[in-house]
């Protein structure tokens, strides 16, 4: 407390005596608060200052000793007054200490020096809006009870939560845990048996457990594992003929909920009509999971980029030991996502399972020299005590020469069909329409799914196999073929696709009838103008966008696509899958979730024009701050394709824009 250098103008302090701040990146004080009552707060500080180069003082609000601030605001004056700190934060209940940092100090010696003086801090509990924990963050106003504090020191603790669940679909708040898809799935059909994968991201994963992940399917748990990077195996008794909602949950042992955005997927009634086989069940055991014997956790480390955030490292022989459930039974693929450090060979890694005094070896892996999946064995479970183990015995290391080393990330158990499937596939072809004209080059468009599991699909022209072919296992089955004909014969042509499923079952689609020309056309075709559309209104002619444009023709394309909100649940599942790997909203991150957000985006369109608008709108991020940037971004993203009055006020009011033509100082 200093009571020396106070008089800031011709008021004076409230209480008497202030505390005075004069260096950069200083915490000015730490308050612990008791917060009887979860919800929204605005922090409200009596302060003075003195201006420097044109700007007054600005302080930002740190919760619990988080490594940014959750919210910042200018001083209004140099004199004494009273003003909301930025905007509402979100406070969990329970004791929590809130520190206003001097965030911009200025100092030349014997000429300038910007200095924060800081009397009193308030908390104004607001009215929550009912069903949305961001309401408050955009400006609900309602204030309830206010705790007031004097002024006191203390010391910051670890990270703290945001709130009891997560709702910050854009990526604007600091909380303690993010999840998404890896991809957007929203819109497309399922294959049969399905893979869901997913990113977690979690504040302070050195010691805080991973999140146990669920998969809601139409609203219920399907699946759960407590793991970094979620895979699911779906098998298709769990759909139900139509729509099917999927959505994941992660869950921090602390009671911290985030979820991603629901994505709708359609299963056919003719495939489903035929989904008559016993559920099978597939489960997977990360590295994170509270099954492995205690052992496995001295091995955890962070080399190679694990995308559980951390693998079990065989440094040398050993084995790790997984505690299987005891009602599983039945006969199982086992499959080791892992990876190995070649040295003189690649590494080998062995799985049995035990059963009591029982030891049955179910098979050896070599593991290559990237992240991926390899097949030990079949095994057949019992029900009972059990225990699968893997083992590294082929270690090997020379001083100056090399090391052969072994990583595990999770363990995967499929089970094997429970009754034999001879029903073939389902498979229609969407494009080209029978008598297409085609020249030089063209797309064949088509949908498939199966009772079980696709496996693949291959092109066929004029009754032959083309070898061309797509892997269709656990995926989305949209099918996409390039007709390249510049060699083909002038005339007409047949061509179809042949889909088979994992049991070997095939089924042909009906044929469709081309006819290759010996001249190019004196206009486009629709092949050529979908894709110079592609390139003038979005990224280019990926399989997707080509495969809409030609099905649903060139002015209902462009229709939709303009016309899609940002609350689209693929455009949300494309912004949720940048944020677990770029968490934060500095300089660095802001321009990596924009690009992964592109690349993702199933509307391209909406995209492009939005980046072309902050183009022609341009701030600059080294002057702005990513925070800024990030919030013009979104604001623009909401807008979309709007008039151009709307982009021009959406850039006047942006924050990003207001410091980059230096407006807070006029």
């Amino acid at each position: 407390f200093r009571d020396d250098r106070i008089n800031v103008g011709r008021d004076a302090a409230a209480s008497g005596g202030a505390y005075f701040v004069n260096a950069s990146a200083y915490p000015a004080v730490c308050f612990p608060v008791d917060v009887e009552e979860t919800g929204w707060y605005q922090v409200m500080l009596t302060a003075g200052g003195r201006r420097a180069q044109g700007a007054l003082p600005t302080v930002g609000i740190v919760v619990d000793g988080a490594n940014q601030s959750t919210t910042n605001g200018r001083l209004l004056d140099e004199r004494w007054h009273r003003f909301a700190a930025g905007v509402p934060i979100r406070l969990e209940a329970g004791e929590r200490l809130v520190t206003p940092y001097f965030a911009n100090d200025f100092y030349v010696a014997g000429k300038v020096d910007r200095n924060l003086y800081l009397d009193r801090i308030e908390l104004a509990r607001l009215a929550d809006a009912p069903g949305d924990d961001t309401a408050a963050a955009d400006g609900a106003t309602a204030a309830g009870p206010v705790m007031e504090m004097g002024m006191g020191m203390g010391m910051a603790g670890g990270g703290g939560a945001i709130g009891h669940v997560i709702n910050d679909p854009y990526g604007l708040a600091n909380v303690p845990l993010r999840i998404g898809f890896v991809r957007p799935l929203h819109g497309a059909m399922l294959p049969g048996a399905f893979e869901i994968e997913g990113r977690c991201w979690w504040e302070d994963s050195d010691n805080v457990p991973a999140p146990v992940v669920t998969l809601l399917i139409n609203g219920s748990p399907a699946m759960t594992q407590r793991t970094g990077a979620p895979r699911f195996w779906i098998d298709p008794s769990h759909f139900a003929p139509g729509a099917n909602r999927f959505q994941l949950v992660a869950a921090l042992d602390s009671g911290v909920t985030a979820r991603t955005p629901v994505q709708t997927l359609h299963w056919p009634a003719a495939a489903a009509q035929d989904a008559r086989a016993p559920a099978r069940h597939h489960r997977r055991f990360s590295i994170h999971d509270e099954r492995w014997e205690p052992g496995i956790r001295r091995m955890l480390r962070n080399q190679h980029n694990p995308k559980e955030r951390r693998a079990a490292a065989f440094s040398t022989n050993g084995e790790a030991v997984l505690n299987l459930p005891e009602e599983l039974q039945g006969k199982f693929r086992v499959l080791l996502h892992l990876r190995g450090d070649d040295f003189d060979g690649p590494a080998v890694a062995t799985v049995t399972v035990r059963r009591g005094d029982e030891v049955t070896p179910v098979g050896t892996v070599q593991a290559p020299g990237w992240w991926t999946d390899r097949q030990a064995g079949i095994v057949e479970l019992a029900a009972g005590p059990k225990q699968l183990v893997v083992g590294f015995e082929n270690d090997k290391y020379e001083s100056g020469k090399g090391d052969r080393n072994l990583w595990l990330q999770a363990v995967m158990l499929a089970q094997e069909p429970l009754v034999a499937d001879r029903t073939p596939p389902v498979v229609h072809v969407h494009y080209p329409p029978d008598g297409q004209r085609v020249f030089a080059a063209d797309a064949l468009v088509a949908q498939a799914s199966d009772n079980a599991s696709l496996a693949s699909a291959e092109l066929i022209i004029d009754g032959m196999r083309t070898e061309m072919t797509v892997n269709l296992n656990l995926r989305p089955a949209r099918i996409v073929f390039p007709l390249l004909l510049r060699n083909a014969e002038p005339g007409e042509h047949t061509v179809a696709v042949r889909v088979t499923d994992v049991a070997g079952n095939s089924m042909l689609s009906a044929s469709r009838l081309i006819v290759v020309t010996d001249a190019a056309p004196s206009e486009w075709g629709t092949y050529d103008r979908a894709v110079h559309l592609l390139n003038r209104f979005g990224f280019g002619p990926d399989a997707d966008e080509l495969a809409a444009i030609l099905t649903m023709g060139e002015t209902a394309w462009l229709t939709d696509r303009l016309n899609r909100p940002l609350e689209d649940p693929g455009d949300l599942a494309a912004f949720a899958a940048a944020f677990p790997y770029f968490v934060g909203r500095n300089n660095y991150e802001v321009p990596r979730r924009v690009i992964a957000h592109a690349l993702l985006t199933p509307n391209p369109v909406r995209a492009r024009f939005v980046l072309w608008a902050q183009n022609h709108f341009s701030t600059w991020i080294r002057k702005t701050a990513g925070d800024r940037k990030w919030r013009e971004h979104v604001a623009f993203s909401r807008l979309g394709a709007a008039p151009f009055d709307q982009l021009l006020f959406t850039s006047a009011e942006s924050p990003a824009m207001l410091v980059y033509l230096d407006q807070q100082g006029s």
